[in-house]
């Protein structure tokens, strides 16, 4: 993972500052784990795999999956709360 990262971020882009460089991981990274089909899991999403496991075994997990949201989502939630 940490070379397919690099790969796609700090040796294509220069970055101005950390911030820029910060938020173009996040969202490679939630590209990556939310919508990129992977042939190490049999073609599916890493998300995907993980709410299919989640629906096999519950017993695995503390938290449901299913309810967590991220992206746009959590930066609307976090800025009303900063208000």
């Amino acid at each position: 993972m940490n070379k397919v990262l690099k790969a796609h971020t700090i040796k294509l882009y220069h970055y101005e500052t950390l911030d820029v460089l910060k938020k173009h991981v996040m969202s490679f990274l939630l590209l990556y784990n939310y919508q990129k089909k992977l042939k190490a899991l049999k073609f599916q999403t890493p998300y995907d795999t993980m709410i299919q496991i989640y629906q096999d075994n519950p017993e695995y997990f503390k938290l449901n999956p299913e309810s967590k949201s991220l992206g746009l989502n959590r930066i609307l939630s976090t800025t009303i709360l900063m208000v």
